[in-house]
């Protein structure tokens, strides 16, 4: 009994007190935006790839309506459909905050390798495309990675290249982790250009390190048309072995 009268409650809820939902076609949806996920190869092969849309309300009131897709709407990965999970609607929190459930669609991704992924959505009336470059392949270093070890020195200079060179880097941590001693430490100085890092290897005692690389930003975008951004943001760790001598 109780399944049956959650859904109705919840449907009451928004009624009384949440914010307006509208019915809109695309092209009528003010500042339309496009994220989607970048998947990690390594563990993530098996999960969908989730698209979400998110849109301007037209100000920060609450009581700003909600947009509902039309009931039609299609999106395609590289031609293959992909289902929508919601078209859109008003939600309540679980603190009490009115907001809106943006719409989103979810399906098997594309193959890792793919260079390019083509996203088209339609309702039959507009049309809106975004193409990312290297979505899902594997990040790596140039000149470290795929090594199974690193051999440094202290004060040598170190010079990295994030791959793919599609990435849009925006920031980056460094650090060295002793596993032996169970100590972070961190390599505050450096010099980013673009995808490249620079850095002089700090004053550490002779022992085995693993280099951490985490960066952050977007993957590439090769079109975006219709929409008012398209997005992937990207955080990954390139760990790699390190021997310092």
């Amino acid at each position: 009994m109780k399944k049956k009268l959650l859904p109705l409650f919840a449907v009451a809820v928004t009624a009384c007190g949440g914010p307006e939902v509208r019915h809109r076609d695309l092209g009528d949806i003010s500042g339309l935006r496009m994220s989607v996920n970048v998947a990690d190869p390594r563990y993530e092969s098996s999960q969908d790839e989730s698209i979400q849309l998110t849109y301007d309300r037209g100000g920060p009131d609450p009581d700003s309506p909600c947009y509902r897709l039309p009931a039609n709407t299609r999106l395609t990965v590289n031609g293959v459909t992909v289902p929508m999970q919601s078209r859109g609607d008003s939600s309540l929190s679980f603190d009490g905050v009115f907001g809106c459930e943006e719409p989103w669609f979810s399906g098997a991704k594309p193959p890792m390798e793919a260079e390019r992924v083509e996203y088209l959505l339609t309702d039959g009336r507009s049309r809106k495309r975004a193409v990312f470059q290297n979505l899902h392949v594997l990040r790596s270093l140039s000149g470290l990675n795929g090594q199974e070890q690193v051999t440094l020195r202290v004060g040598q200079a170190v010079d990295l290249e994030w791959l793919p060179a599609t990435d849009q880097l925006e920031e980056v941590d460094l650090s060295l982790w002793d596993a032996q001693k169970e100590r972070l430490i961190e390599i505050e100085t450096y010099q980013r250009d673009g995808n490249r890092i620079h850095f002089t290897l700090p004053a550490v005692e002779v022992s085995h390190y693993t280099l951490n690389v985490i960066g952050r930003g977007q993957a590439g975008v090769e079109a975006c048309e219709g929409f008012s951004e398209c997005k992937a943001d990207l955080v990954r760790n390139i760990k790699v072995s390190v021997i310092v001598e």
